[in-house]
């Protein structure tokens, strides 16, 4: 009981300081520049920002304001290997708020999600493939403007905390894709010019011998 209030005054703590308990960061396995049409594998990571180890018992994430021209996968891969009991787990992976909890009624550390002391736990990876428009596209994991305590990101264990983007515990949590297709290369547009060019010169130059004095026909016969 003393180390649950002890945790509580912690977090309480670190709220009033205004200070992010976690922050949620994205890691997509092609870094750019991006000339759209790309398939990504993109990470989610939690990283602690406070001084004691964290056992998750339920983790949500919401894609609600992600691009809407982003094209998702439908489904969110959660990585539980840090838990003893990945099988306990119940999921809904689907997006655009996929979520896994184990709310089974034991005492044991071991079968939630490590967050350990300043370390990181690794949430799963979503899947995406990026439009071919030129434009910023926007992947977005938390919702974090949304006030429902139903949406949005979440981290909590089984009563010590309630994590939430919306009241700052949690910070992150978006990446940006600049789609920039690419500019053709000197030497393609430069032949493709070149070639109309000589065309059209040709076609110029013919037109004018055609109409020139000297290749008229002359009359045949006595003059």
């Amino acid at each position: 009981m003393l180390s649950r209030i002890a945790i509580g005054m912690l977090v309480f703590a670190a709220t009033v300081n205004a200070q992010p308990s976690v922050v949620i960061e994205l890691v997509p396995d092609n870094h750019g520049p991006y000339a759209g049409g790309e398939s990504i594998t993109v990470d989610v990571w939690a990283h602690s920002q406070v001084a004691f180890d964290v056992y998750v018992w339920f983790v949500q994430l919401d894609f609600s304001d992600s691009s809407d021209t982003l094209d998702l996968d439908p489904t969110f891969t959660f990585e539980l290997s840090s838990s003893i009991v990945p099988d306990h787990f119940q999921q809904d992976f689907n997006l655009p708020i996929p979520w896994t909890s184990n709310w089974l009624e034991y005492a044991c550390d071991p079968c939630r999600l490590q967050l350990p002391a300043g370390g990181s736990l690794h949430i799963g990876t979503i899947g995406l493939r990026l439009p071919t428009h030129a434009r910023t596209y926007r992947l977005d994991v938390t919702n974090a403007d949304d006030a429902d305590p139903g949406r949005g990101v979440q981290l909590l264990d089984d009563g010590s905390f309630f994590w939430r983007a919306f009241t700052d515990d949690i910070s992150g949590g978006t990446l940006d894709f600049a789609v920039t297709p690419p500019i053709p290369t000197l030497s393609q547009s430069g032949l493709a010019i070149m070639a109309m060019l000589t065309i059209v010169l040709g076609s110029i130059i013919v037109g004018r011998r055609a109409r020139a004095p000297g290749h008229r026909s002359r009359p045949l016969g006595p003059v």
